[in-house]
């Protein structure tokens, strides 16, 4: 008896063992110090570079991820397959270049003509092809940073910018959805984020088009 009953103990010691494993992490209050980033943050607590989703979370406190500042209190959740899921292709063959929200939209921003939207999947996510196309490949100190250019059918480019590094060559044909670089913040940017732009007339640096509005009559959602 005393055997069966040590057996029974021991089986629900690992019942519970068992549940307290299964249970998913909670977000949890962290202070941002001086000098912090948004991607810094998670990879600290979580050890992700992925931190769209901790956008995600404080967007209503913290609309712009770029912008958070010492003395404010975030909530990171660390629970496992909270990471943004991959992109999704449409019926029309074109793809989202990465799942994250939109953070800064298309048009006039500080004065300035934005020219694209910024989407702010962290550090190191890898971007994808929109569609089919040639790359060409560059850089901008000032600007773009890191850049990849796709030339797709009927005279339409999209471009990548901010890359942490490229993944292509110049001149290489890729297919929709293949990984062209990985995030980053090269050039002129305050954080990790990537800047997207497509111009459809016919020029990689004609007139620019509202990314949003050209892909949803695609049948691609962009943002979270």
């Amino acid at each position: 008896m005393q055997v069966r009953n040590l057996r029974l103990v021991a089986a629900a010691a690992g019942a519970v063992v068992a549940i307290l494993i299964a249970a998913p992490a909670q977000a949890k209050p962290v202070p941002v110090h001086r000098g912090d980033t948004l991607s810094g943050i998670v990879a600290r607590e979580c050890g992700s570079r992925d931190w769209s989703q901790a956008a995600r979370d404080n967007a209503r406190t913290n609309p712009n991820p770029n912008l958070i500042y010492a003395g404010q209190t975030l909530q990171i959740n660390c629970a496992p397959g909270r990471s943004a899921p991959a992109p999704v292709q449409a019926s029309s063959g074109w793809f989202a270049p990465v799942h994250a929200c939109i953070v800064s939209g298309f048009g006039m921003r500080w004065g300035r003509m934005h020219n694209g939207v910024d989407l702010s999947a962290g550090y190191g996510v890898a971007i994808h092809a929109a569609a089919a196309g040639t790359v060409s490949v560059g850089y901008q100190a000032g600007g773009a940073g890191n850049y990849v250019t796709v030339a797709h059918a009927g005279g339409v480019f999209t471009h990548s910018m901010h890359m942490s590094r490229v993944a292509v060559r110049p001149g290489q044909w890729v297919a929709a959805n293949q990984i062209i670089g990985y995030v980053g913040a090269t050039g002129n940017a305050t954080g990790p984020h990537l800047h997207w732009e497509v111009r459809p007339y016919g020029a990689a640096w004609g007139s620019a088009v509202n990314p949003v509005t050209f892909m949803s009559a695609r049948g691609v959602r962009l943002g979270c």
